[in-house]
């Protein structure tokens, strides 16, 4: 889930890449509460990106076979 520019890492990602919170090696943003929700399920708006995607793909491919057996 990307809500900025750089995008926002998984807390158990960022736990790995932090050393000992003074110079990190990577240009971490802190999580938001909108990132975290997003990480947890809990976002309605990424679920509903993420189920229009899938209806989206599940279309394509029965439209494909549909096209392929005709």
């Amino acid at each position: 889930y990307q809500c900025v520019k750089r995008a926002i890492l998984h807390p158990d990602v960022q736990k790995l890449l932090t050393w000992d919170g003074q110079n990190n090696p990577y240009p971490i943003q802190p999580i938001t509460p909108e990132a975290q929700r997003a990480f947890e399920g809990k976002n309605w708006q990424v679920n509903i990106r993420w189920i229009v995607a899938i209806v989206i793909n599940i279309s394509l491919f029965a439209w494909a076979v549909v096209a392929y057996n005709s």
